[in-house]
């Protein structure tokens, strides 16, 4: 029969080592969650290129159609920006399917 400081020690034993364990989790939760933080933050700035880009077609500074009308919107929001005139790029990204 085990003496009642071989049972507290064995609990004690299982407590650390589920410690660890714990601990190894909450790194790799940590770790995720660092990387969705990242994600979102990525898709934050996605959402305002695109919108700066559809604001820049409303305006008529130009007009994208077609599949490739959310790729080259980006592009020309980012060129744009740099630039800091979108009327240069007015004929760089019109594309008129008819």
């Amino acid at each position: 029969m085990p003496s009642v400081l071989g049972a507290l020690e064995e609990r004690e034993r299982a407590a650390l080592v589920r410690t660890e364990e714990l601990r190894v989790e909450m790194e790799r939760v940590k770790a995720a969650l660092a990387d969705a933080e990242e994600a979102a933050r990525r898709a934050v700035i996605a959402r305002e290129e695109v919108t700066d880009a559809l604001a820049g077609a409303a305006d008529g500074a130009m007009t994208v159609d077609g599949p490739a009308a959310g790729c080259a919107g980006v592009s020309v929001a980012k060129m744009a920006k740099t630039s800091g005139s979108r009327d240069s790029l007015a004929g760089v990204a019109t594309r008129q399917d008819a």
